[in-house]
């Protein structure tokens, strides 16, 4: 072989790898982009929920009504999405997968529930919902979660059956056992702890079952077919979230299609090509965990702030400021973390 063709193998070795890497890229840039849509509706909604709940606005307000629409989807959205890479990560190094999820998820759980209650105790009626902290109050943290982290414990729980189910029996299986938890939730009383993972197990299992094939192929998809699938899936969605709305329950049965419809919309808008918002969302993709665990304390802060100390009650006021803090103060704290070297140990991501 002549040398010059050897060099030529070297660099097309060298292209092909750095097209290799743009093509990685560019699938964890949409999956973060996902996630930041999720988290900015989580934010909202509790934001929505807390003028609701406050008093300010009712459950047929158009601001209640928002409240609705976006929980027909985005928490299955947020399984779906953390269900994506669990059968590769499981056949990779299944103890490192342990490891992660006591780290990336149990820790956090523990830490900030506790924050949050002792937070929630010490401002006493001027939250919506007052909390006296004890100790049975934490040792019940293990089967009953308080409020946003029921999703982090539900998480932990399917992460553990996924870890016992997926490398044994098979992805197929753990969607067929999901199947059967989410008929069995609606006719048995479960605790939290049992009844949240049998309620959104079968979103998290679709994305263990078709994460591999979605991350390979997505960012191949051409921009007429997102569009295409992204607005049938928004119709579907719209229609089947009022058709929900008829039954008073946004996590029932009914609202199933809502939840698949919505969540593939979102999933589509993430794929679109790139641009300003799509990096903001990325962004916040990235910092979903402490946006998740920090959110409520800054929303309710911020609501409590204006509404009780300021004397303002208009929702209209209230709920573009409580959001924004409730996005930029969790970004802020995090940053600092990063800065100190302490987010792990904080469970911040």
């Amino acid at each position: 072989m002549q040398p010059s063709t050897r060099a030529s193998l070297r660099l097309g070795e060298a292209r092909a790898g750095v097209a290799l890497g743009e093509a990685a890229r560019e699938r964890a840039d949409w999956i973060d982009v996902a996630k930041g849509m999720g988290i900015l509706l989580v934010v909202l909604g509790h934001a929505l929920d807390g003028v609701v709940e406050a008093g300010l606005a009712s459950e047929q307000s158009p601001w209640g009504r928002a409240f609705f629409l976006i929980y027909t989807f985005h928490m299955p959205l947020f399984f779906f999405l953390a269900g994506l890479f669990v059968k590769t990560r499981l056949e990779k190094d299944r103890a490192q997968f342990m490891r992660n999820a006591a780290a990336r998820i149990a820790w956090p759980y523990l830490l900030w529930s506790i924050v949050q209650l002792l937070v929630i105790a010490s401002v006493g009626a001027a939250v919506n919902k007052p909390v006296e902290l004890a100790l049975g109050r934490i040792v019940a943290l293990l089967w009953d979660p308080t409020s946003q982290f029921w999703f982090l414990q539900a998480l932990l729980v399917l992460h553990l059956s996924s870890r016992w189910v997926v490398l044994r029996f098979g992805a197929a299986s753990l969607l067929a056992a999901a199947i059967v938890a989410r008929v069995l939730v609606e006719v048995v009383d479960m605790p939290p702890v049992l009844s949240l993972p049998c309620r959104f197990g079968v979103f998290y299992a679709l994305g263990v079952m078709f994460g591999p094939l979605l991350v390979q192929h997505a960012a191949s998809v051409r921009r007429p077919q997102l569009l295409g699938v992204g607005l049938a899936s928004a119709l579907i969605w719209a229609l089947a979230a009022l058709a929900a709305a008829g039954g008073g329950s946004f996590w029932g049965a009914a609202a199933i299609p809502a939840a698949l419809a919505g969540s593939l919309a979102a999933l589509a808008l993430a794929l679109l090509p790139r641009g300003a918002p799509q990096r903001w969302l990325r962004t916040l993709g990235r910092s979903s965990m402490a946006i998740f665990v920090l959110h409520v304390m800054f929303v309710a802060g911020t609501r409590i702030a204006l509404h009780k100390w300021l004397g303002l009650d208009d929702p209209r006021v209230i709920l573009p400021l409580a959001v924004a803090m409730g996005v930029l103060g969790p970004l802020l704290l995090r940053s600092l973390a990063v800065r100190l070297n302490a987010s792990r140990a904080l469970g911040l991501g």
